[in-house]
């Protein structure tokens, strides 16, 4: 078996039946669809163990308990067969058209990580082949991607040390997806692909809003809350620390960290004016008051830049209580913004 699609999913059936139909109208043998149910309510098992009778390729399988809407993706990848595993959530699809290419593209190039693009302005162009390390780990990682399209050697993904602490361990990251890659992008000897084939495809607008996230059920675990964006963009660096790179390496990476969060915190301001954003993710008034606010995202810059200097210069515990008092202040700016 050369590729495993895997889908973790939960209560999104209509839309998932419609998304596995599609794939399996490819008719090549060297894939298989593997659907992770997450104890939906919505008959998504027995439906899609249905359909599984008729194509051997679909395999479906249950937990015994909903273990949340990050691990459950994560796991679903480690149970695929195939020699590369794809990950492709649920609201999602695949154009099997392109789906055959795809195959062929992995028979004829040893790679260890990829990504898919999905940016409809990048379809069609020559794929990029990254080949060396440090080119590799910015062209896959650290970018705060949808996670549909990534696709990894199986072996490599099972052994990396942040998939086991995400799948053994209450510890969870919403961009748990950029710490997978970076390590196995810094791990590999191999080059890492950024394939430009229109071959995965994300919901479109009109989902989007009409459908709630069903992966960050409490506010304070939102990934675009700058608060959480800080995290996000600090767990680069630690990480980025434990793999000693050579200098100019680990600055390059440096450079591409915090000129991200910059832009990344300017998108967010404009996600908080977006109705179908806040509508998918069910963002509060006062979330959009403190989202949207210049004082907060420039505060929140500061705090970054003085975190990352105690994470750099080894300060580890003082970064942890830092990390702690400025939690609280940003509550009390988020209050304070969204009394305004």
């Amino acid at each position: 078996m050369l590729l495993s699609i895997c889908i973790g999913t939960y209560n999104r059936i209509s839309q998932l039946l419609a998304t596995v139909q599609e794939i399996l109208r490819c008719p090549s043998p060297d894939f298989e669809v593997v659907v992770l149910d997450n104890v939906s309510p919505d008959g998504t098992f027995e439906k899609l163990l249905a359909l599984s009778q008729k194509d051997s390729r679909l395999r479906v399988l249950q937990n015994e308990h909903n273990i949340g809407g990050v691990k459950n993706p994560c796991k679903a990848l480690t149970l695929g067969k195939g020699t590369y595993v794809l990950q492709l959530l649920d609201k999602d699809r695949i154009d099997s058209t392109y789906l055959s290419d795809f195959l062929d593209f992995l028979k004829t190039h040893e790679i260890d990580i990829g990504i898919c693009a999905l940016d409809e302005n990048e379809y069609g162009k020559p794929s990029v082949i990254c080949d060396n390390r440090i080119d590799s780990l910015l062209s896959t990682s650290y970018m705060s991607k949808h996670p549909s399209g990534n696709f990894y050697r199986h072996e490599m993904y099972c052994a990396a040390s942040i998939v086991q602490e995400i799948l053994n361990t209450n510890i969870q990251y919403a961009f748990c997806w950029e710490l997978i890659n970076a390590e196995i992008a810094a791990k590999s000897k191999l080059p890492a692909v950024v394939y430009k084939q229109p071959l995965v495809h994300m919901y479109t607008p009109e989902e989007f809003s009409s459908q709630p996230t069903l992966t960050f059920t409490k506010d304070e675990d939102l990934y675009i809350l700058p608060k959480n964006r800080r995290k996000e963009y600090l767990a680069y660096v630690v990480q980025t620390d434990s793999f000693n790179l050579p200098s100019d390496e680990r600055k390059k990476a440096y450079e591409a960290i915090i000129q991200r969060f910059k832009i990344l915190l300017k998108a967010d301001v404009l996600y908080f004016d977006d109705p179908s954003v806040c509508s998918h993710y069910r963002i509060s008034e006062k979330q959009k008051k403190a989202g949207k606010s210049l004082f907060v995202q420039r505060v929140n810059i500061v705090l970054f830049y003085v975190c990352f200097l105690c994470s750099r210069h080894g300060f580890f515990r003082l970064n942890f209580l830092l990390g702690r008092f400025f939690t609280k202040v940003q509550k009390k700016l988020n209050l304070h913004t969204a009394e305004k």
